[in-house]
Order: structure tokens, then C-alpha cells, then sequence
């Protein structure tokens, strides 16, 4: 029997970052000091590291193994990004990207903004954020308890004589630790974040639009006004649209959001403690949708054909489940509306209920239901009653609701041809429609083809399911 879990997909899941990356996108880079200037060879090692686009911490180390000047570069705050083929598994990603969303400045390339997609709707998924050390002896982060509470976190030190006692028992690996919790996570008492030992660390995880064969690329950022922003910009449009959407629906192909950086003044204090203020470039995420519209297509949706029978198929595991609904969509005329008013207010008052629950996402559950039913289905009564029944049996699935949900609004999301998505659909995932695994298999695939632009995506569906049946009649 095929197992539901594996050593892999178990480290996959639980590490705290998520999936690993592709590659970095680092925000400021590092300049030679004065003291490196005035050394021949740290100027020519550095020059050569800038033109052949090596980081700026590698670069770093060969100028001090080979001019014993310590510290010789220092971090500088830029307007472009930075890119470096030490931060990518395909060194050939770097240009790539500035071949696309690059500037000329002063003769040379420079990525000030860049399209992004995200693939989840949970932001942690693609924002993990926490206090850390990255230096000194001991290493620190935050976490949250079950009662909510943050917490500090230490991995204690090696015990050499374990070690040794180890070695010479031939054990290989070293002995196990665990993170011990602290006490509660405070900054502001902090001696360790007061110190710099400390920091806040985030890492925003996104797709580039274009770039063939990248991954998930992050960019990290250890200033809390630049993540704060980020995440509220985020979490506005997600609590505005129900979603984090991936598809600009009034104008397709074109990007969702950008990232890009502004100049934004910020305080700080010098070596004597005195206050100062600067103007530092910070990045932020920059929608490029017309959110009033996207709201207004979201209770008015483009073609109301349901792809899958609402709730017809329950999922294997969810097999005593009732099915519900199997009427035709169609837009309701307010002049043909019936049944009686205080039924009909009981019934919305019902939905309202099951929302209340838990059981699904509410915006995604009122989507469906607008394209399945079309808009005007909660003023007839017939259909209340037929959408309390799905929604209380969906409710069943649990966190599965919303895969279920999501799956079965790809076609009207992404405009694609019912007869082309079932058939594209079964090629790439078999069947899905029972199967809450190959649920989200399919919507993650559908993002990721569908990056570069509604045609891009349709035209490969498209040549798949052709070479398909060219396969079938050979």
C-alpha cells in the first residue's frame, strides 16, 4: 500500500521556512572601506567579484585571505536589489532576470522591481518571520507556545565529552539536541536582541514571472518597518478579496504585484547615542490590480457554468457525505423571485451559521455559489435551502473545505474551457475530483502555468492535451 507520508515530505512540512529556494534576492549589497580602498589587491579582488556578480560575503573572505584586512567591506543601503550567481542553483538565473525586469543606470543593469506570484493563500506559508541569532556562541529564536505566547528558544551548547565519548564509540553523528524555551520573548528587555545577537528575520518566498526552470526564490529582510508593511499590504487584500490572487482578471498576462523599493525617512542613533534621522530605500510589495473590480467580479462572475456539480462527488475518504445540488447555473431575475420572505431570512441566517463554524472560507464558499447559482441566488428561497444543505455537508471536509472549494473554481478563475480542464486535468493528475491530495496537486499546478498570463497557460493545456491524443492514435 502506497504510504501517506514519508521521511521527505514529513521534513518538508515541518520545517519552519517552508521548501527551500531556488535562489536570493538580497536588498543592499556591500562597498570596500576606506582602509580596503587604499589596498591595491582588495580593489582588483573586488572589482573582478562585482563583474563576475559574486556575493558580496564571498567576495569578502578572498580579500581578507589574501590581504589579512579584517572586515574590509561594509552593507550600504541601495535603491536596485542584488543579484549574485552564489545565491542561485543555476548560476545563469541572475542575468536572466535582469534580462527581463532590469534598468540601464549609468551603463550598467539594475533590478529596481520585478513581477511576483505567491502560491498560498496563508501567508506564514510564504512570510515565515521570527526573532534569531545568526552570531555568538548560543543560538536564539522566537516561537509560540499553545497558550499563544511567544517565547524564547536555545539550543544548548555540545557537550565535548559527549562528543567524545561518542567518537569513540563510533557514533558518527552528534549528540541530539533540543531548543529548551527561555521565558517569554521580550525585545525591549532583551540583552541578546539589545545587543544585536538578536534580530528580526523574514523571508518572503514568491515565484518570478518568465524566468524558465526557477523555483521559489526569497528575498530576506531584517528590518521590521519593511516586513510590517509587506504583511499588512498582504493581509489587507486578503481579508478584502477572501483570496491572495493570481490572476489579473482585467487585464491578463500582466503581473499581480510588484516588488519594488521607495525611500522612506528612519531614525536611528549614532556612535555618542544622539538622535538622527535618514532617508533609507526600503522595499515594498505593490499591487498592480484594480481591487474594486476584482471585488465586483467576485459577486458578478464571467460565464455562471459550474465546472463540477456542486458538491455532486464527495471525496473518497468523505464517502457517507450527502451530495447536494445539481441544478443548472443561471443568473436569477429579481421580477421571478418567490417563496416566502421570512423562510428565505431563516435560510441566509442558516448560511451565515455555517460560516460562522469554521467550516469553509467564507468568500471563497459565496464565490462558488455566485458562479454555480449566479447572482441572486440568496433572495429564492429554493435555492438557500440547497446551499445551507452543501455548505453544512462541505463543513465535513474541514481544513479540506477549502481545496474542495478552490479546485472546483480554477475554470472560472483562470477562464479556461470546461471540456479543456477536465480533459488537461486527468491527464496531469489523474483523478482529483475524490481526492483531497491531488486537489491541491492541481491547483498549485494551475498557478504555477498559468504565471505568465491567461494565453500562455491555455496555449499549454492546449499542446499537452493535443500531443496526448496524437499519442492515443498512434
Amino acid at each position: 500500500m502506497k504510504p501517506t507520508k514519508s521521511i521527505l515530505s514529513e521534513r518538508t512540512t515541518t520545517n519552519y521556512g517552508g521548501p527551500r529556494a531556488s535562489g536570493k534576492i538580497r536588498c543592499g549589497t556591500k562597498v570596500l572601506t576606506r582602509t580596503a580602498q587604499e589596498n591595491a589587491t582588495a580593489v582588483q579582488i573586488y572589482q573582478d567579484g562585482i563583474a563576475q556578480q559574486r556575493r558580496a560575503s564571498v567576495i569578502e573572505k578572498d580579500i581578507t585571505a589574501k590581504t589579512g584586512i579584517k572586515n574590509p567591506m561594509y552593507p550600504v543601503n541601495t535603491q536596485a536589489f542584488n543579484l549574485s550567481v552564489d545565491d542561485f542553483v543555476m548560476s545563469v538565473l541572475p542575468n536572466a532576470i535582469l534580462d527581463l525586469y532590469g534598468e540601464d543606470v549609468d551603463g550598467k543593469r539594475e533590478l529596481r522591481r520585478f513581477p511576483v506570484f505567491f502560491h498560498s493563500n496563508d501567508l506564514f506559508d510564504f512570510f515565515p518571520h521570527r526573532f534569531e541569532s545568526n552570531k555568538g556562541e548560543d543560538r536564539y529564536h522566537s516561537a509560540f507556545n499553545d497558550r499563544g505566547e511567544r517565547v524564547c528558544e536555545r539550543l544548548p551548547g555540545l557537550d565535548a565529552k559527549k562528543v567524545v565519548e561518542q567518537r569513540q564509540a563510533g557514533v558518527k553523528r552528534l549528540p541530539p539536541r533540543d531548543w529548551e524555551v527561555r521565558g517569554l520573548c521580550e525585545p525591549r528587555v532583551c540583552k541578546q536582541f539589545q545587543s544585536g545577537l538578536c534580530q528580526f528575520r523574514g523571508q518572503l518566498k514568491f515565484y518570478i514571472p518568465g524566468v524558465v526552470g526557477l523555483g521559489i526564490v526569497e528575498m530576506e529582510t531584517s528590518s521590521e518597518y519593511a516586513a510590517e508593511n509587506i504583511w499588512s499590504t498582504l493581509d489587507q487584500i486578503r481579508s478584502t478579496l477572501g483570496h491572495i490572487p493570481t490572476f489579473n482578471p482585467n487585464a491578463p498576462g500582466k503581473p499581480v504585484f510588484w516588488i519594488t523599493k521607495v525611500q522612506e525617512e528612519r531614525s536611528y542613533f549614532d556612535g555618542d547615542g544622539k538622535r538622527k534621522t535618514g532617508l533609507q530605500w526600503v522595499p515594498r510589495i505593490v499591487p498592480a490590480i484594480d481591487i474594486a473590480s476584482m471585488l465586483q467580479i467576485g459577486r458578478n462572475p464571467v460565464g455562471n457554468v459550474a465546472p463540477v456539480a456542486w458538491l455532486a462527488q464527495a471525496p473518497a475518504d468523505e464517502a457517507e457525505a450527502a451530495a447536494a445540488p445539481t441544478q443548472e447555473a443561471g443568473v436569477i431575475d429579481a421580477e421571478h423571485v418567490t417563496g416566502n420572505r421570512a423562510r428565505a431570512t431563516q435560510l441566509r441566517a442558516a448560511v451565515e451559521d455555517v460560516f460562522r463554524s469554521g467550516g469553509c472560507d467564507k468568500a471563497l464558499a459565496l464565490r462558488y455559489l455566485d458562479h454555480k447559482y449566479g447572482v441572486g441566488w440568496d433572495m429564492q428561497e429554493d435555492l438557500l435551502t440547497k446551499a445551507v444543505e452543501g455548505i453544512t455537508q462541505l463543513a465535513r471536509y474541514g481544513a479540506n473545505a477549502d481545496a474542495y472549494l478552490e479546485s472546483r473554481l480554477l475554470t472560472a478563475d483562470y477562464r479556461i474551457p470546461p471540456e479543456l480542464f477536465a480533459q488537461y486535468a486527468r491527464h496531469v493528475v489523474g483523478d482529483w475530483e475524490r481526492n483531497f491530495p491531488k486537489m491541491r496537486d492541481l491547483i498549485s499546478h494551475i498557478k504555477q502555468l498559468f504565471a505568465n498570463g491567461e494565453q500562455a497557460g491555455i496555449a499549454a493545456m492546449e499542446s499537452a492535451c493535443g500531443a496526448m491524443q496524437q499519442a492515443a492514435t498512434c
